[in-house]
């Protein structure tokens, strides 16, 4: 039985609610957003996004949510960072409605986590036809498939900064890939699908199990 997705991610943000992120967060929208958003712990590879920020050369702003770990926490990563092209935000922990936000302006969400299961982000930014770059690791094959989303394997840190590159720079195949990764949401990961699914097992169940008699 597969996870779904809560419907506030199914409706579109008010224009209001677009707008008040943007300000909020100083975010330039002429410019491709990079959408991370998760634990700031070592496993949600946090260390793959500092690399991108090394040498991505498109110009680009890289938007990291989730709560910070300390005050310190953006500075310290910046640190030794001299990249031009890039404005890298620290949102600190976001609502539900900015997150929905973020996720229906940004154009990438970086999921480069080691190790996970499967992750509701993924299914979110799905609902909000956002295309995903994932480490694959965990259920994320699950998820995403080679139409709707990009599997990149977990060692291979160099192919997954290039498939960002690589994407930036070909703003069809994003816009594709962001209506397929809809499309497999609507199809396999929703609550009311999970329901269905659930009931039917348990009904099988109930009708293959034997109740001993008294």
């Amino acid at each position: 039985v597969p996870n779904g997705v809560d419907p506030f991610y199914e409706t579109k943000p008010t224009k209001i609610e677009i707008n008040n992120v943007l300000k909020k967060f100083n975010i330039n929208p002429n410019n491709p957003i990079l959408f991370f958003t998760g634990n700031h712990t070592s496993n949600k590879g946090l260390d793959t996004i500092k690399e991108l920020s090394r040498f991505l050369n498109i110009k680009s702003t890289i938007l990291i949510g989730g709560k910070l770990l300390n005050q310190e926490e953006p500075k310290l990563f910046c640190q030794g960072l001299n990249n031009k092209n890039l404005n890298i935000i620290f949102t600190d922990f976001l609502s539900l409605s900015e997150q929905r936000a973020i996720y229906n302006i940004a154009s990438i969400l970086l999921f480069p986590s080691k190790s996970d299961t499967l992750p509701l982000t993924i299914i979110e930014a799905m609902a909000c036809s956002l295309p995903v770059v994932a480490f694959d690791v965990g259920g994320i094959s699950f998820l995403l498939n080679k139409d709707c989303g990009y599997l990149i394997n977990p060692n291979n840190t160099k192919k997954y900064l290039e498939t960002i590159t690589k994407l930036l720079k070909n703003k069809f195949e994003l816009e594709k890939t962001s209506n397929k990764a809809l499309a497999r949401q609507k199809k396999l990961f929703s609550w009311t699908k999970a329901g269905s699914k659930a009931k039917k097992i348990y009904e099988t169940l109930m009708v293959n199990t034997s109740i001993p008699k008294d």
